[in-house]
């Protein structure tokens, strides 16, 4: 039985939170409006994964591009002081070592993860890599149609409530990684088929799981 595991970036395999948040509030503070909550930021993202909304909704006329631009030249700037999450590499060597395809899949752009991969040391592990991806059940589900894959032996592993709802909606597997970070309120309700707070948990969840019959 042939699994897959496709991995969120930000906040799972890269703790890099206190970073990314910090870059988002650059945004409001060059705006000069008032931020929201961790909590509303994740309350308020669209299903889709989307964030221009919370933006708009608290005055910022902007566009896109311009936000990007902000939070892109933040984050570049600090992008270095971030590290992996603890276990996170053995988390990847025990899935390798069980012949578990792996994939990476985010909403962040190639150039702010992939200088982190080769640092990191980690980039050989995957086998496809997605970037800038707001649609995910899109991708997780040409991924499955590509591969040949059994939904029911893939799993997304994310830390977000949207990407609990982008796994459960392309049918395979969520398991929600709970870092203390993202309100673990939000991201329980939207029902992940497993969770864990120690990410190397989720390999152990992955190479004991048994394919529904």
């Amino acid at each position: 039985m042939h699994k897959t595991v496709i991995f969120d970036w930000n906040g799972t395999l890269l703790n890099d939170t206190k970073i990314w948040w910090d870059s988002i509030m650059e945004i409001f503070r060059v705006s000069n409006a008032t931020p929201p909550t961790v909590e509303e930021y994740f309350t308020e993202l669209d299903s889709d994964g989307s964030f221009h909304n919370i933006y708009q909704s608290r005055g910022i006329t902007a566009s896109l591009d311009k936000l990007n631009e902000i939070y892109e030249a933040y984050y570049s700037a600090h992008m270095y002081e971030t590290k992996l999450y603890p276990t996170a590499r053995a988390t990847l060597e025990l899935l390798e070592q069980n012949k578990t395809m792996l994939g990476l899949m985010t909403a962040q752009k190639s150039n702010l993860v992939l200088p982190l991969l080769e640092t990191f040391d980690i980039v050989e592990f995957f086998s496809t890599m997605h970037f800038h991806i707001f649609k995910k059940p899109q991708v997780i589900t040409e991924i499955v149609d590509q591969h040949n894959l059994d939904p029911q032996t893939c799993f997304y592993i994310g830390d977000t409530p949207s990407d609990i709802k982008h796994a459960k909606k392309a049918g395979i597997n969520a398991i929600a990684f709970l870092n203390g970070f993202v309100p673990e309120n939000l991201v329980l309700k939207q029902k992940p088929d497993f969770n864990v707070k120690v990410l190397q948990h989720a390999a152990e969840l992955v190479n004991a799981y048994k394919e529904k019959k």
